[in-house]
């Protein structure tokens, strides 16, 4: 549990109550920690951090000054004022007591460490968007600086106007940064708990990013074995080298091979699972897999307790990666580390009308009238109990959508960042599924009653 007077801590001491001082990608991460999971290596900067390096640069007294210059109708002036904060955050010192237990800190995680700036509260960023933003840094002497770039990122241009338009026009006060170790990552990707009889996995060579290839593997549940398994044509990957991420070909003689072997798809499946009992919801789990420095321990040793009654089989990363990474995959054992677990959609329930699949986005009850979204402009009319009905993306619209008594989407995908915005609202929510996009209508101004546990959606006593 972080205290008041905490300013640098270890990401396994971070627990879930600790979002404050923490941020939600940390309390995440440690929580998961605390729950047996295996973590990448790093520790977070928190609030307490940044409220110190305020008071002891008296900045807030000055940013507040520049604040209230801004003339929010001049685009001119919003850039002008956000470029002024910035510099005075870059160019401040950061307290002795504060870059002490950095540097310690940092050299306990390695070398080769990234900079991703972490939301603490809705003070400073309101758009899950601005949480993406990162800096990959090497070496004591740009920590500071790389700290204090991410700090400053509270006054980029477009987080500056998301905060005047919600009344926040002061000096963002709690804002936490994750450093954690960027690693040299074989295979990475995702598994999720969405149907009740399986686990997905999804597996690509390096760092899996949208628009690369990637296989998926079926397993069923309760240690039931793999059921399927779509192998694709990996052509290109993504690396880290020298401080920046690039794009990798991958040997055409290896780029369609499998990417994970059983043993490891296995291993995923059983995390995953043991992530749906400890959370009660449906889970995806991003994860990624390094080479060990013994390139023979045991699975279990590796894989912790966690991996219990699963054969003891070698999980090895396949061989047939890329001849040109052929050394880099050249380990038998590697070890699996956990970078972010969701609560992901709820079943899709079985009683429903066959004509019209409905999917659960997020829990609640809403009620009010049907209200479509057809244009952006739309957004701005969503007042409170409105049951808000829109195919298109809410990204830049979150704090008018936030006003709504509940959500259907339509052309709904499972995106993980879609997923987690809409979690982030706290609006019941409910997705038209693929399948009946042309099915569903609703009549202007019906009222309706919108169930985002079950997924349903009722008008007067009748299931749409």
């Amino acid at each position: 549990m972080i205290r008041s007077h905490d300013f640098v801590v270890s990401l396994n001491d971070v627990e879930n109550d600790d979002i404050a001082y923490a941020g939600e990608r940390a309390a995440s991460i440690g929580g998961m920690s605390h729950n047996g999971f295996p973590i990448i290596p790093g520790f977070v900067v928190t609030s307490n951090a940044y409220e110190l390096f305020l008071q002891e640069g008296n900045l807030k007294k000055k940013i507040n000054h520049l604040l209230g210059s801004i003339n929010f109708d001049n685009q001119a002036s919003i850039l002008q004022v956000s470029s002024h904060i910035q510099k005075l955050i870059q160019k401040s010192k950061v307290p002795r007591e504060l870059s002490d237990q950095i540097f310690s800190f940092y050299e306990s995680v390695g070398k080769n460490s990234y900079v991703l700036i972490q939301q603490s509260n809705m003070q400073c960023f309101l758009n899950e968007r601005y949480c993406k933003t990162a800096e990959i840094f090497k070496g004591d002497a740009v920590v500071m600086d790389a700290l204090r770039k991410i700090w400053s990122y509270c006054y980029i241009p477009s987080a500056l106007i998301e905060r005047y338009k919600n009344g926040f026009i002061e000096a963002c006060e709690n804002c936490s940064v994750v450093i954690t170790n960027v690693l040299d990552v074989l295979a990475s990707g995702s598994s999720k708990t969405l149907d009740k009889e399986n686990v997905f996995i999804a597996a690509g060579f390096g760092y899996l990013e949208t628009g690369f290839d990637y296989d998926t593997y079926t397993v069923l549940k309760n240690k039931g074995g793999i059921v399927e398994k779509k192998i694709v044509r990996q052509e290109e990957m993504h690396i880290y080298k020298k401080g920046v991420f690039v794009k990798s070909k991958v040997e055409k003689k290896y780029s369609q091979n499998q990417k994970i072997s059983d043993g490891l798809i296995l291993y995923l499946a059983t995390l995953t699972e043991k992530a749906e009992k400890k959370y009660y919801f449906p889970q995806v789990i991003e994860w990624v897999c390094v080479k060990d420095e013994d390139p023979r321990v045991n699975t279990r040793d590796i894989f912790s307790t966690l991996h219990g009654g699963v054969e003891s089989a070698e999980a090895e990363i396949s061989s047939h990666s890329s001849a040109s990474l052929r050394s880099r995959f050249s380990a038998k054992v590697d070890k699996i580390y956990v970078k972010a677990r969701y609560e992901y959609t709820p079943y899709v329930e079985e009683n429903f009308s066959e004509s019209k699949d409905i999917i659960a986005v997020f829990p609640g009850i809403g009620i009010g009238k049907i209200v479509y979204v057809n244009n952006p402009a739309d957004f701005f009319q969503i007042k409170r109990g409105h049951i808000v009905v829109t195919s298109l993306s809410i990204d830049n619209y979150l704090p008018e959508v936030k006003r709504a008594s509940g959500l259907i989407l339509k052309k709904y995908n499972d995106r993980l960042a879609s997923v987690i915005r809409v979690k982030n609202l706290g609006v019941p929510t409910v997705a038209i599924g693929i399948d009946a996009q042309n099915q569903f209508y609703l009549g202007k101004d019906t009222i309706v009653t919108l169930d985002g546990t079950t997924g349903s959606i009722l008008t007067g006593s009748i299931l749409v």
